[in-house]
């Protein structure tokens, strides 16, 4: 294309050193000037029809229209909503007490479809929630990533109950040692994104809604 581009230069530059002696006079000389001038024609109009995305891009960036702008920050309001949300979620889970904790992770496993059953505060033998498919469901809301050892009882905790599969929730994420363990062994690990994406599928109107409720 540049290489059409510089052509194309080329051939203005060489029209504007003509002079009118040099100009075709008969039908046989006036051919070879006309098949020179179409070329030149579909040469420009190719620049044209390849630029001209570009073009409009420029032209709208300097004259914008009521559309163009009204999109523009229809955009940037939805990215600001969408950051306020993600930020306001994480400051509500990240705020719930263990028992409060264990409650929003049931609701929301229910929103999602499972039959989640929460199990005594006390004398839970390791599992917080019984889904009802025999899934073991575990929840921490440690301040900081849960260790190999919680993994490990989990997995204990499994195979005491013939489960299925078993699902480990914290809040604050998990060390290396415990995504290690999980490897090849029926245990998911779900963290604070985890919670946060499913709230966005179900159309984000669970926890933070209900704020007032832990």
């Amino acid at each position: 294309m540049v290489k059409l581009l510089l052509l194309a230069v080329g051939c203005i530059a060489l029209a504007s050193e003509m002079k009118t002696s040099d100009l075709p006079h008969t039908l046989s000389q006036w051919i070879p000037f006309l098949f020179f001038g179409a070329v030149f024609l579909l040469i420009v109009m190719s620049v044209v029809v390849a630029y001209s995305n570009l073009l409009l891009s420029g032209i709208r960036a300097i004259w914008p229209n009521k559309e163009y702008i009204a999109y523009r920050r229809y955009l940037a309001a939805t990215r600001k909503w969408e950051e306020w949300w993600i930020r306001t979620q994480k400051e509500f889970w990240l705020g719930l007490k263990p028992l409060s904790f264990e409650r929003e992770v049931a609701s929301l496993l229910q929103r999602a479809g499972y039959s989640a059953r929460l199990t005594p505060a006390s004398g839970d033998e390791g599992v917080d929630i019984f889904l009802a498919d025999g899934t073991v469901v575990q929840c921490k809301a440690h301040k900081v990533p849960v260790s190999p050892a919680v993994a490990r009882e989990l997995y204990g905790t499994l195979k005491h109950f013939k489960a299925s599969k078993a699902i480990l929730v914290s809040r604050s994420g998990f060390s290396r040692g415990v995504r290690e363990f999980a490897k090849g062994k029926p245990i998911s690990l779900g963290d604070l994104s985890h919670l946060i994406g499913l709230q966005q599928r179900l159309g984000a109107t669970s926890a933070k809604n209900r704020v007032g409720s832990s």
